[in-house]
């Protein structure tokens, strides 16, 4: 690396200080400051240069408005991608403000060129990560009137439509529901573009994601985005699927007669083990709304279905789940009959080492309620938590992988805890991420805990299973981890959607803030009084977790007492370890 390389960013701070300082009319000439702009080696901090001085004073408009031009016009000589989609959304940002008080007549209008300008890259950028990162972080910071041209973009960006899409659609929301903001991009026209989508199972999300924001923004959408979902969701002939989607819309509603509409459409599955998980998460969602009555009535009656099912192990899980839905709600009596059912289920299963993650749910909630385990049931193997990982499961069993894409206000899994991973690498699955997935799943199911995966590049748990099985063969091929997708343990999330919902969230660093660090067993009291299980977040990557994460955490911990960063694999363990005994 040269010299002047090396210290680019240095001479564009110089640039732009000695702008300043000279604006008074002393020192060099505006001209021959961005001249030396011009020549930064680096084309992003050139780039950033000159759109800076191109609101200087000294430029009439028309002079600014070209520098400005020759600025976005840098953008297509940086070459990473990253790199690239960074530079748009710093330029984005700046354009609200460009010339500021030098602002001429028709200083708007050179504004929106320049938005023009800029959003014709992203639109002619080549799927995946770069444009996903110009649309994600520039949304919040551009008129409305752009948003259709970069929800087009974004819905055919392969691989990254859903979080793309959901940035467009929430940054809409936000604006039009701001007090007496005009509507400039109508819901019709955003039903219309949605109804583009092939995909019916991403087309009901994001219809349920629309309908989730303009609820919160307080909009008046004129027709029913939520009809849409459902339609949409049902019309989906892969059983899985549908379940997945109508669960999703299932935890996006709070209205009463929204989920009346969603139980209309659980006959729609010959399964009656899918036909049970809808009405568990429907009795969920009326529990947590208010509605006790309804709660019950979908909790029994998936309770009832469930003798139709001739799989004990899915009859065991699914009655299990019931049970303790019912007991939420106030039914504790008809809950614990129903546990006693599942008890039975369980003991059906064969004894292949396949029923052994189940046992240990069974076990820990039959420890709850008070109901001893006899014979050898008090003594499961899932209660003794090393030999979990040691034991030697037969390959050829399987449990059968029901992958559920866990979004913004998804449903609460049934660990005790949950060890959360942030990614904090640039680009697509690599082998660093099937790796530790690879290590956590035995892990969190030896410990009873939840896995959340924060900002991982996989667009669905499906295909991130299937790549930890193909790439790896640590924690028995992918058999936890296929285990805890089964079970829905295994969540995708984003880092900022709802993850208090998971858990109390804490931040692991060697670097806690004084005011922020707490010792394990302060937080562990502080979840126990709060009724609220830990979700404990690790960055996965040389830097550890965010800046911004930690700044916006409530609470640090840090695991030596001595401030040494310590290996991701070793710290998985230590967290394991700890949770799995509180």
């Amino acid at each position: 690396m040269s010299r002047k390389r090396k210290h680019t960013p240095s001479a564009y701070r110089s640039l732009i200080r000695e702008a300043k300082g000279s604006s008074d009319g002393g020192g060099r000439s505006i001209q021959a400051i961005i001249g030396d702009a011009r020549r930064l080696d680096d084309p992003y901090y050139a780039a950033l240069a000159l759109f800076s001085l191109s609101s200087d004073a000294r430029l009439d408009e028309k002079k600014g408005f070209d520098t400005a031009k020759e600025s976005i016009r840098s953008i297509h000589r940086v070459q990473r991608k990253w790199r690239k989609a960074e530079l748009i959304v710093s330029l984005i940002k700046k354009i609200h403000g460009w010339r500021g008080d030098t602002a001429g007549e028709d200083t708007e209008s050179k504004r929106d060129r320049l938005y023009d300008r800029i959003v014709d890259i992203i639109l002619a950028m080549p799927a995946g990560k770069g444009p996903s990162q110009a649309i994600t972080g520039s949304v919040k910071s551009i008129p409305q009137g752009y948003l259709p041209r970069l929800l087009e973009k974004a819905i055919s960006n392969h691989g990254f439509e859903r979080d793309d899409a959901k940035a467009v659609l929430k940054a809409w929301a936000a604006d039009t529901g701001k007090k007496g903001s005009p509507e400039i991009l109508p819901v019709k026209k955003i039903i219309i573009m949605l109804k583009g989508i092939d995909a019916p199972d991403l087309r009901s999300k994001l219809f349920g994601y629309l309908h989730f924001q303009i609820r919160k923004n307080g909009i008046d959408d004129g027709i029913s985005v939520f009809t849409e979902a459902l339609e949409t969701a049902v019309s989906i002939e892969e059983e899985t699927l549908r379940l997945e989607s109508l669960r999703y819309l299932a935890t996006i509603t709070e209205a009463r007669k929204e989920l009346e509409a969603l139980r209309t459409v659980a006959d729609t599955f010959d399964d009656p083990a899918e036909r049970c998980r809808l009405l568990g998460a429907l009795g969920g969602r009326a529990d947590r709304s208010g509605f006790n009555d309804l709660a019950r009535f979908w909790f029994n009656e998936g309770a009832s279905i469930a003798s139709d099912i001739a799989d004990p192990f899915h009859r065991a899980a699914v009655r299990l789940n019931l049970s303790e839905g019912l007991q939420r709600s106030g039914a504790e009596d008809t809950g614990r009959e129903i546990f006693r059912k599942a008890l039975i289920d369980c003991d059906l299963i064969p004894r292949d080492g396949g029923e052994m993650q189940l046992r240990g749910k069974i076990d820990r909630a039959a420890k709850g309620l008070g109901i001893e385990l006899e014979g050898e049931r008090s003594h499961s193997p899932s209660l003794d938590k090393t030999p979990l990982i040691q034991s030697d499961i037969p390959s050829g069993v399987s449990i059968p992988v029901k992958g559920k894409m866990i979004e913004d206000e998804g449903e609460i899994s049934e660990g005790d805890h949950v060890l959360a991973l942030y990614n904090t690498y640039e680009g697509g699955l690599k082998p660093i991420h099937t790796r530790a997935v690879a290590r956590a799943a035995p892990l969190c199911y030896a410990y009873g805990l939840d896995l959340a995966l924060l900002a991982f590049p996989s667009k669905s748990i499906e295909e991130l299973v299937a790549e930890v099985i193909k790439e790896t063969n640590i924690g028995k091929g992918g058999r936890y981890l296929k285990e805890l997708a089964g079970a829905g343990r295994l969540y995708l999330r984003e880092p900022d959607s709802g993850l208090e919902e998971i858990g109390l969230v804490v931040s692991t660093t060697s670097h806690p803030d004084p005011e922020k660090q707490l010792s394990f067993e302060e937080i562990t009291d502080i979840g126990r009084k709060g009724e609220k299980r830990l979700c404990l977040v690790m960055g996965l990557g040389k830097a550890g977790l965010p800046a911004s994460f930690l700044k916006n955490a409530r609470y640090h911990l840090e695991l030596t007492g001595k401030g040494i960063s310590l290996e991701t694999c070793t710290v998985m363990g230590i967290i394991a370890e700890r949770l799995g005994g509180r």
